[in-house]
């Protein structure tokens, strides 16, 4: 299982996208189970679209990553050596980002993790005005679907 995950992997946009997933859970007080949950269920999507990705590599992609990448400092959100490959289509920019605000969400929400997500997209290259719109789009969407439960 391990050898599916190669070298060539780590500049994929969609090992980028899992491990930026984890660092933005782990920005609290570690990843909680149903944020590991919808990480997993991410990883499961993506690894039927990308060969490069094992089902369970979840725990791979955790242990790579430099714990210090990311640090709060009281409201500032300091991103250090944390490396962004971009989606090659904007659609799947827009399913990336979604997937960062799913994960937001789904836990306490770490001050400086909205602007992690914001970060990140405009690695993603959108623009800082059309952000704030998608992400509050996101959160709206997300709120519908709570409500109907």
């Amino acid at each position: 299982m391990q050898d599916q995950i190669t070298l060539d992997c780590y500049e994929n946009a969609t090992f980028s996208h899992i491990k930026n997933l984890i660092l933005l859970a782990n920005l609290k007080d570690g990843i909680q189970p149903h944020e590991r949950q919808l990480i997993e269920a991410v990883i499961e999507r993506e690894s039927s679209t990308d060969g490069k990705l094992e089902k369970g590599c979840y725990d791979i992609i955790y242990e790579s990553l430099n714990s210090h990448a990311i640090l709060v400092e009281g409201r500032n959100l300091i991103i250090q050596n944390v490396s962004v490959v971009p989606p090659q289509t904007d659609r799947k920019a827009v399913l990336y980002l979604y997937d960062m605000v799913c994960v937001m969400l789904a836990g306490d929400c770490a001050e400086g993790a909205e602007n992690f997500c914001r970060e990140i997209a405009l690695r993603f290259g959108f623009k800082k005005e059309i952000i704030t719109q998608l992400i509050e789009i996101v959160k709206k969407s997300l709120e519908k679907v709570s409500s109907r439960k």
